[in-house]
Formats: structure tokens, C-alpha cells, sequence
């Protein structure tokens, strides 16, 4: 079962509604469907990979986990601080630190992979996990 999958199971489990659609105009949509329950419309068909799938939708749940969902019309402002929110909480869901630690040695000062082939290896895309990597240094993280 592939990281993606195990993501929609614990989805499911929980009390966000799960919705695949091809009927939404953004590919991932989280929002507040009724006092306190969240919703995610997800359409599967816009993305090529499932390493895309996994983190958009890792990234839809994180804003229903925080409530940092926005609605169509929504200032600019409030749209960037639930984004900002939801990529730190995808990251850290994703990207534990202990296991990026560990697949580091092991892939790149130990075997000599590359980020590439380390994004692979987590089933995460390049961009997300070069993302993951900065987020972490920011906060004084060291990889040693």
C-alpha cells in the first residue's frame, strides 16, 4: 500500500469528509462544510504521480486538521497564512524529521543518491521535499 493510500485511509477514519470529484475548479479543496466538519474534494485526475496525489492531499487535510481553510473571494492575506499553515503541517506529517534524518545518511552522505532519487524514495515530489529540507534549516534544524 503505497503512502497515498494509507493518507485516504487515515482521511476516512477521521471526521473530514473525503469526496474524489473531476467536477472542482481547484484539484484539492478543503473546506467547512457544516459546524466544525470539514470536507476535501479531491480529483485524482489532475495530477501525474502519486507522490503529486500524496502531498496535495496530505496538504488538504492538514488545513481541515487547523481549520485553515478559505473560501472563493477570501483576501489575499488570510489565503497565504492558511496556506503558510497547512504546507508546515504537510511537511512535518510527510517529512517527520527523525525519518528524513535517517533516510539522508542513509541515501545521500552513506549511498550517494541524490535529492532526486530521495524524493522517490519517500514518495514525495522533488519540489516538496527541497521545500521540507528548507523549512527545517530555517528553524535551525541540523542534519547531522
Amino acid at each position: 500500500m503505497t503512502k497515498y493510500e494509507q493518507l485516504i485511509d487515515r482521511v476516512c477514519e477521521s471526521e473530514i469528509i473525503y469526496m474524489r470529484t473531476e467536477s472542482v475548479k481547484i484539484p484539492a479543496q478543503s473546506l467547512k462544510v457544516n459546524d466544525g466538519d470539514y470536507g476535501i474534494f479531491f480529483n485524482e485526475d489532475a495530477y501525474t504521480t502519486t507522490a503529486e496525489k500524496y502531498v496535495a492531499l496530505a496538504h488538504a487535510k492538514a488545513q481541515c486538521d487547523i481549520g485553515a481553510v478559505y473560501f472563493e473571494g477570501s483576501h489575499l492575506l488570510p489565503i497565504m497564512q492558511c496556506d503558510y499553515l497547512a504546507r508546515k503541517r504537510a511537511i512535518l506529517e510527510t517529512l517527520p524529521i527523525n525519518l528524513l534524518r535517517a533516510e539522508l545518511k542513509e541515501c545521500v552522505y552513506d549511498g550517494e543518491l541524490d535529492e532526486y532519487e530521495l524524493a522517490d524514495r519517500l514518495d514525495v515530489p522533488f519540489d516538496f521535499l527541497r521545500r521540507g529540507l528548507r523549512y527545517y534549516l530555517e528553524q535551525g534544524v541540523s542534519f547531522d
